[in-house]
């Protein structure tokens, strides 16, 4: 099928063959060059909404990872907690005050006498909770101290061996009362 209004022009002599010719080629050219077009602007709009799929997809990965992180504090928290709560030593408000340092501080601990001699030779620990601070015994502070190393206020330890290498040289008098 041709053109109709082509095909008037044509009749009447007011426009040639040649020119005819050039006009529907021109006019094929243009459309040809639309249709291109159009599939470059679909390709763009394709690869701009993967990209907007993968941003988001990488932001919900890490938000979850850090839910799972914040899932993970609270659970270690939990943990302590209860191993805190299963094994402290009960003060009893003891005669002795038995001072240490906490925050830059000195705190104070009123202590028995027995529980005063275990924190020094490092057998007890003291841990810092929400209450305040508790006494547990050095194997259980070590346990809570792989989990969060911050809650351990106090853990003495002692070598006997460097106690002893130490003042090998010093003679101890025999007449001296402690």
């Amino acid at each position: 099928m041709g053109n109709g209004l082509q095909d008037q022009l044509l009749n009447m002599g007011l426009v040639d063959k040649k020119k005819a010719a050039q006009v529907k080629k021109d006019n094929y050219k243009k459309n040809k060059k639309k249709q291109k077009n159009k599939k470059i602007e679909i390709d763009e709009a394709k690869i701009l909404a993967q990209q907007a799929i993968e941003e988001k997809k990488q932001r919900d990965r890490e938000l979850n990872l850090e839910k799972e992180r914040i899932a993970q504090e609270k659970a270690i928290q939990a943990q302590i907690k209860q191993i805190i709560d299963l094994n402290k030593i009960t003060k009893n408000n003891g005669d002795i005050q038995f001072n240490f340092q906490a925050d830059n501080k000195v705190k104070t601990l009123r202590v028995s006498e027995e529980i005063h001699k275990h924190l020094g030779q490092g057998l007890l620990a003291v841990v810092s909770t929400e209450q305040g601070f508790e006494i547990v015994p050095k194997a259980i502070a070590d346990k809570i101290s792989q989990r969060d190393n911050s809650l351990v206020v106090l853990q003495n330890s002692r070598d006997e061996e460097e106690i002893d290498e130490y003042y090998s040289d010093y003679e101890i008098p025999d007449d001296l009362m402690w």
